[in-house]
């Protein structure tokens, strides 16, 4: 048998972590290495591999000559991690060791800021969050299948889907305040922002190739950009004055000690009935759950708020504003994205600011109507004592108790709920007896009370109230609009100049891969800092593979003979190795011994079956130690025919014709037929 002979591709050189065109268009300026590292990256593929894989925590143009200079160890350690066949074909799996980091002393190229932050570097560009779930992995098993894996990943190279799930994977946040401080831009981040911030959710991406057929995946479980301005300032000012004022007029209107317990006692109520007559002797007010609803509404005024799309967001307490970036896509995921899709560019910018207008016109509705809503809900108890008189014949008390939502006490004496007010009168005796006489009932002299009472307490509530909560209540649209409104215009420059800061690419898949022409790189996210200066192209969960489409030899092996009693001897012969390459046996999956393929990727093996193998099918396979394609065969083992010792002796051995002598014999099968003969015959 003989294979139809290939000739030995060319397989192109592999390239350590080559310079990418930036989303922007431009490409990063190498920049200047602090520290100095000897020895050659022993992680990364040999130039002889056939397939290879990169995975990186972090890609980066910045870190190029950093990674060149590393030893093998170090490069495992700051989270980068490869595979090669047949150098290292792997599993390889590495957690990322975040105090390894400090080993990247690396500052960007046109201003003096720490690419990575680090315990002993607290203030550098990126900061990696929860360390403890992100790792890499890369395994190259043959020369057509080749897997890189990085970010929240497991051992196996899969995404850690639990972990995401949780949503304890804050990944890293990067901070963008600096690049403005220092390049001289002041007057922004001063003025208008003291706090800009990209924060990342889990991340994580997958990217392998298998017998020509390349795949990927990714994850970016959530992108935020945060600001913060000096502007907030006035409106942080304006909502704490409105719940100070609001508690303020709340308890001096309404308190034990407050002004409308003095006003009902001041109330002058005389109703006359003919012989009847009534007058207010003193009155009480007791509110519930005061404290809860200045809580409740101080909750309100320091809560967030967001626009209908939940894009952009303001935390009224702290000022603070963030953009969900997730909202900038169709579905609101950034997940399952097509390869380079841009998040930030003019358009979305647009989006941002259209969404700022919106989140102000939703004060009313999130804040203002909440707001009035606790305050007209307030249980107001009011508790009056009236002294009906029947003049030169008996006086006699009475209580009126008035349980209603404060909201209700501001209103009319016409709209007021009747069912709120208890009237008790003391009866019998004398005035008893009036009454009755009199023809007045009990429910005709509630319903005589009712409107000069409700009248006197609406009086009273409405001018203690009226210049206190009421204005306060009024006003309270206008107070906090005016200043978020500032806010959010001294804002919309920043909001339309987004791009101009940061370009977030998600998916991002640039040509060529990180490892030359050839390859495929995959990065969950890639983010260009001030792209239109170049200042720094960063990748995150990045991860890239290169292999043949087909295998480049094609081994075959033939056995011959092909069935072989123990103890005897086969040929195995093959062809279609790589040339003067070490061939393993093996059969039955025992090595039985190496071969070295000749000028033309062939070779001759003779085989000798032990005479106390098994008998029965095993399968032969030589496995070239570069080419690694196994080729297989079958040989049959035969159980080999027994070997029988034998002898005889005559004796006598001379006899006279006619005499007679004895055969006698040994090592012959026990209890077979032996045939004598003499003479031949």
């Amino acid at each position: 048998m003989r294979a139809e002979k290939h000739d030995q591709p060319t397989r192109p050189k592999a390239r350590r972590l080559t310079k990418k065109t930036l989303a922007a268009g431009g490409v990063v300026t190498t920049l200047a290495v602090v520290g100095s590292f000897t020895g050659i990256g022993a992680a990364t593929a040999a130039d002889s591999d056939q397939s290879e894989s990169l995975a990186q925590v972090i890609s980066s143009d910045l870190l190029n000559d950093v990674i060149g200079g590393l030893t093998g160890e170090q490069l495992l350690d700051v989270g980068v991690v490869t595979s090669g066949n047949p150098s290292d074909e792997g599993e390889n799996f590495n957690p990322l060791d975040v105090e390894a980091l400090g080993l990247l002393d690396v500052s960007l190229p046109t201003i003096n800021l720490p690419l990575l932050s680090t315990p002993e570097q607290p203030n550098g560009l990126l900061d990696l969050g929860n360390a403890g779930l992100i790792n890499s992995f890369g395994h190259s098993p043959s020369p057509t299948e080749s897997k890189a894996a990085s970010g929240v990943v497991t051992a196996d190279g899969a995404i850690n889907v639990d972990a995401i799930n949780e949503g304890s994977t804050d990944f890293a946040s990067v901070d963008l305040i600096d690049l403005l401080r220092q390049l001289n831009l002041d007057g922004v981040s001063d003025a208008v922002i003291d706090e800009l911030s990209l924060n990342l959710g889990a991340l994580a991406s997958v990217a392998e190739k298998n017998a020509g057929t390349t795949s990927s995946e990714y994850v970016v479980a959530g992108a935020e950009l945060n600001l913060s301005s000096p502007l907030a300032g006035d409106l942080t000012t304006a909502l704490g004055g409105i719940s100070s004022g609001l508690g303020t007029a709340l308890n001096e209107a309404l308190g034990s000690d407050g002004v409308l317990v003095g006003a009902l006692n001041d109330i002058d109520l005389d109703v006359n009935l003919g012989l009847l007559q009534t007058t207010v002797e003193s009155g009480s007010v007791g509110v519930n759950g005061l404290p809860e609803a200045l809580d409740e509404i101080d909750g309100l005024l320091t809560s967030t708020i967001a626009d209908d799309n939940g894009l952009l967001s303001i935390d009224l307490g702290a000022g603070t504003i963030a953009i969900d970036l997730s909202k900038l896509v169709a579905g609101g995921s950034l997940n399952d994205l097509e390869a380079n899709t841009l998040l930030i560019d003019s358009d979305t910018a647009t989006q941002i600011t259209d969404a700022a207008a919106n989140l102000l016109g939703n004060i009313v509705s999130s804040v203002v109507d909440p707001v009035k809503n606790i305050v007209n809900s307030l249980q107001v108890d009011l508790e009056l004592e009236l002294e009906l008189r029947v003049p030169l014949v008996a006086t006699v008390g009475a209580d009126v108790t008035i349980n209603a939502p404060l909201g209700q006490l501001l209103g009319t004496a016409e709209d007021f709920d009747t069912d709120l007010i208890d009237i008790q009168v003391e009866q019998g005796g004398l005035v008893g007896a009036l009454l009755s006489a009199l023809g007045v009932t009990l429910d005709g002299l509630v319903s005589t009370l009712l409107q000069p009472v409700l009248n006197g307490v609406l009086n009273a509530v409405g001018s203690t109230l009226g210049t206190a909560v009421v204005p306060l209540l009024d006003g309270l649209e206008e107070t906090i609009s005016t200043p978020l409104s500032a806010l959010l215009d001294g804002l919309s420059p920043v909001f339309s100049g987004l791009n101009e800061v940061v370009n977030i690419t998600i998916n991002e898949q640039p040509a060529p891969g990180h490892l030359g022409d050839e390859s495929f790189t995959v990065n969950a996210i890639g983010i260009a800092l001030l792209p239109s200066l170049n200042v720094a192209n960063v990748s995150l969960a990045s991860s890239t593979v290169r292999a043949l489409d087909e295998a480049p030899f094609t081994p075959e092996i033939a056995v011959d003979p092909d069935s072989v009693e123990q103890g005897g001897t086969t040929t195995i012969t093959g062809e279609g190795f790589e040339p003067e390459e070490t061939v393993t046996i093996t059969v039955g999956g025992v090595e039985v011994g190496t071969v070295v393929a000749d000028a033309d990727g062939e070779f001759s093996f003779d085989y000798e079956v032990p005479a106390d193998a098994t008998p029965g099918d095993v399968t032969v396979s030589a496995e070239g130690e570069t080419s690694q394609t196994p080729a297989t065969d079958d040989l049959t083992i035969t159980e080999a025919a027994p070997v029988y010792d034998t002898s005889i002796v005559v004796n006598p051995d001379r006899v006279e014709q006619g005499g007679t002598t004895t055969v006698t014999g040994e090592g012959f099968e026990p209890e077979e037929t032996v045939t004598i003969t003499v003479g031949g015959v």
